[in-house]
């Protein structure tokens, strides 16, 4: 493996064309045209033609100022079938005709919205075959333009939220191939939801009677991994090497594709490709969940195999033995489950086996347990509620006992571990890893994965658990309280968490900041100069010297960060300092008026005045008879603060030791000989193996390749969130609120702001970030957090109430609204939002600047 190394998660698309100009689906073909297969000849009409007719109709050329109302669409539509074409019309209809000369062809619509990865517009649009004479010719465009505006269309984009006044229309002229069959191939099967399944359907002759439903179509189903077929019969004559067509075009495409295709004479012809926009499982297949996962980055893409592999490694042992642990853990279920696994490029972990043993407490309310970790259901969802019964309470007091015994436990463990960490990381980080022979690489990699790494991590995945069932525990008697007529709100009484580890390098960059300001001219040159190029022209400043050496003074104490923290192919601040410089910048150009200190005992105050208030009820004559309701609130809350507390404090040092982890990695990739960045999408059990000698170096190159090739059928797909039955699809939470203008997300920091929307879709945009605005983004992990100084709110597509990015927002006093799905494609960069982080609504007040 000597050629360099891509991460197949940065592979572009092939889609170049503009969606806006010729609609996805002639897009989607101009692709498969530049990427050599077999597509029939054809020519695109772009949208100008169809809005230079709507403007000759009398229209406005952009869709007007307002949405169309039924009657005004069926007007526009009649008139699109009746009103005559211009003589330059007419004469482009005749150069159509004359390109084909005396064969066939189709006319096909491209609408802006259609083929969407979220959208197909399946069927919706007109299409007409066998086209021969300039009257045909004319028909068919009018029908294909004027369906934009029938009762399908029209539904469609009122449910989904799409200005129909918007909308363009692209036509395709494409050859028309009369073939012996014809179908559709689903790369993915999108009834099973099984990723190495391809399902075909066809008929003979055209497909439009399969796609009209007139006919029942004969089914295939071809398994990709083992390369021969599982079900059903191809149609006679049908190409050996179609199959791999199919999955090439998933793979360039980057997500699954339905694929129309006919077959004339034994040659396959490829007639168009779509995303397929709802994937199903089957119901053995079960209840499956990204959450926890993607907030923080592990599940926010394409995971690599390293990254898993490790992941996988603590979550298989982690979570079976916590329910062991608690007594609440059937005997069957301690082997033979699968606690997580990776689907469609993305780690899930199994729901319905963590819900199995919760559904035996007392108490237990599965909806409290889906909202903490932002799962959203369908409207008609029935959630469990484990009564409180004298048989139930009986049965379940020795969970009861060791949870109360393991809460402790856990706590006084965590203080032993902090205490003994510089000692547990020494012999990794006394020696620089190139310097040892390769026996002793090998046999400290293998200790640094199976013991620092496995108690590190055991040890942060307990205290989530634990943290998540004391959070639980307390919504019980905040509850209680609130159900007489109380509005205590849970997370005011959550935050103001003192001395929280990962503020400490937005302290650090804010002195750092002021340091630096103290030097004349130093601020004004950092900020013009671009991040990339700070240290070769610091290299020739006169106190280049000690610039340096300050930021190698903050390096040394917090460059095991990274921008993504939960990937670990990306490099850390130590081994990169570019995303430190563009993060101090944030602080040179915009210093908080406002010390990290500060906030944190204002947030602090408004934890202590909340604590009053709750205080002064139950000092009120008809609380005073519920002393033991009393006790156990207060009891459980601060329970909940100590563990929401232990948790950062244990996931800095998980931190930590992924960048030791990342440090071996890199040396062993030296050390195998591949090329650079390619390591990650080994599995560590795999370059632990080669390190050895167990597994020969010439396998590595293939493992990588199979990898990285799976890794690029899914870097642009969206995964649904959840798997299994009642849960909602990435469709489905692109739906728009009844009005249009709100949308409901989870509340996560309390307050109100209203400000401009700056939508970023990676840390490594923070510099454009401006004081006061309201950040909108998929996720936000410990990388962000020197960047909320400037933030006037947060909105993410992901994350709980005890996610990182609410964390932060309530340490910082930010109102945050998260788990907004779809919020980087609802807003635009300077458009005016209204944030209520207490009701978890984000309304639209102004249009983009």
């Amino acid at each position: 493996m000597t050629a360099a190394f891509r991460d197949p998660r940065t592979l572009p698309s092939p889609v170049l064309a503009d969606l806006g100009a010729v609609g996805g689906k002639a897009a989607n073909l101009l692709a498969l045209r530049e990427l050599g297969l077999p597509v029939p000849p054809f020519v695109v009409w772009p949208v100008t033609v169809w809005r230079t007719f709507v403007a000759h109709c009398g229209w406005p050329a952009n869709g007007g100022p307002a949405d169309l109302d039924d009657d005004e669409a069926e007007r526009r539509r009649n008139a699109l079938l009746t009103r005559p074409f211009p003589d330059g019309l007419r004469s482009d209809l005749r150069e159509v005709l004359a390109r084909f000369g005396n064969r066939p062809f189709c006319v096909r619509s491209s609408g802006t919205f259609e083929d969407l990865p979220h959208l197909s517009f399946a069927g919706l649009y007109d299409s007409i075959l066998d086209i021969g004479t300039e009257e045909a010719l004319e028909q068919a465009v009018r029908a294909c333009w004027a369906s934009v505006y029938g009762p399908r269309v029209r539904q469609y984009c009122r449910h989904h939220g799409i200005p129909l006044a918007k909308a363009g229309l692209a036509v395709i002229f494409q050859e028309f191939v009369p073939g012996d069959h014809s179908g559709v191939a689903f790369t993915v099967h999108p009834v099973t939801g099984r990723q190495n399944h391809l399902l075909l359907e066809y008929c003979e002759g055209t497909g439009d009677k399969l796609v009209s439903g007139q006919v029942t179509p004969q089914q295939a189903v071809w398994d990709h991994k083992a390369d021969r077929l599982v079900e059903g019969r191809l149609p006679p004559g049908f190409p050996a090497g179609a199959m791999r067509g199919f999955r090439r075009i998933h793979r360039e495409f980057g997500q699954p594709q339905d694929i129309e295709w006919v077959l004339a004479g034994g040659r396959l012809w490829i007639l168009q490709t779509r995303a397929i926009t709802r994937i199903a499982v089957e119901p053995s297949f079960g209840c499956w969940t990204t959450a926890d996962f993607r907030d923080g980055g592990v599940a926010s893409g394409v995971v690599t195999p390293m990254m898993w592999s490790l992941y996988q490694y603590i979550w298989q042992f982690a979570m079976p033995r916590y329910f062991e642990i608690i007594k609440i853990l059937d005997p069957e279920r301690k082997t033979g489950v699968t606690w997580g696994d990776v689907f469609f490029g993305r780690p899930f972990w199994n729901l319905g086996e963590v819900v199995r043993p919760l559904l035996k407490i007392p108490g237990f309310d599965e909806r409290n347990f889906f909202s903490d970790l932002g799962i959203q259901t369908v409207p008609d969802y029935r959630f469990r509620r484990v009564p409180t019964t004298p048989d139930n309470a009986v049965r379940i007091v020795p969970t009861v006992l060791a949870l109360e015994r393991y809460y402790d436990y856990r706590i006084r463990a965590n203080r032993a571990f902090r205490q003994a960490f510089p000692e547990l990381v020494r012999p990794f980080t006394e020696a620089a890893p190139d310097t040892l022979d390769p026996d002793a690489f090998a046999a400290r990699f293998r200790d640094l994965i199976t013991g620092l790494y496995f108690r590190t991590e055991t040890t942060y995945f307990l205290t989530i658990y634990n943290s998540s069932n004391a959070k639980l525990d307390f919504k019980i008697w905040l509850d209680t309280l609130n159900a007489r007529g109380h509005d205590i709100s849970y997370i005011k009484l959550i935050s103001g968490l003192l001395r929280m580890k990962h503020l400490a390098p937005m302290k650090a960059l804010a002195d750092l900041a002021r340091r630096y300001r103290a030097i004349p001219g130093l601020a004004d040159l950092l900020l013009r100069t671009p991040s990339t190029e700070v240290d070769r022209v610091l290299a020739g400043h006169p106190q280049g010297g000690a610039i340096r050496a300050a930021m190698d003074d903050f390096l040394a104490r917090h460059g095991y960060h990274s921008p993504r923290e939960l990937d670990i192919s990306v490099p850390r601040w130590e081994e990169d300092r570019e995303p430190v410089w563009r993060l101090l910048k944030t602080w040179l150009r915009d210093t908080d008026p406002e010390s990290a200190v500060a906030h944190e005992k204002r947030q602090h105050e408004l934890y202590r005045e909340e604590v009053d208030r709750v205080r002064a009820l139950y000092d009120t004559p008809g609380h005073r008879l519920f002393p033991i309701e009393r006790l156990f609130f207060f009891r459980t809350l601060l329970r909940t603060r100590k563990y929401c507390w232990w948790r950062e404090e244990i996931r800095d040092y998980s931190s930590r030791v992924y960048a030791i982890i990342r440090r071996f990695l890199v040396a062993a990739e030296r050390r195998l000989g591949l090329p650079a960045g390619s390591v990650c999408w080994l599995t560590w059990q795999q370059v632990l193996a080669a390190l050895e000698g167990t597994l020969a170096r010439k396998a590595l190159p293939g493992l990588i390749e199979a990898a990285a090739e799976e890794a690029a059928m899914y870097r642009f797909f969206t995964n649904p969130d959840e798997l299994g039955t009642g849960f909602l699809s990435p469709a489905d939470k692109q739906a728009p609120a009844a009005d249009g203008q709100r949308w409901q997300g989870l509340g996560c920091s309390p307050g109100v702001v209203e400000g401009p929307v700056r939508v970023l879709r990676s840390i490594d945009e923070v510099d454009t970030l401006q004081r006061g605005e309201i950040l909108v983004t998929p996720f936000t992990d410990p990388g962000w957090t020197p960047a909320f100084h400037l933030l006037g709110g947060v909105v993410t597509e992901t994350g709980g109430i005890l996610s990182h990015a609410a964390v932060i927002s309530r340490e910082y006093g930010i109102p945050a609204v998260l788990n907004l799905n779809g919020a980087t494609t609802r807003f635009t960069t300077g458009q005016r939002v209204r944030l209520d982080g207490t009701r978890g609504t984000v309304e639209l007040i102004g249009k983009a600047r």
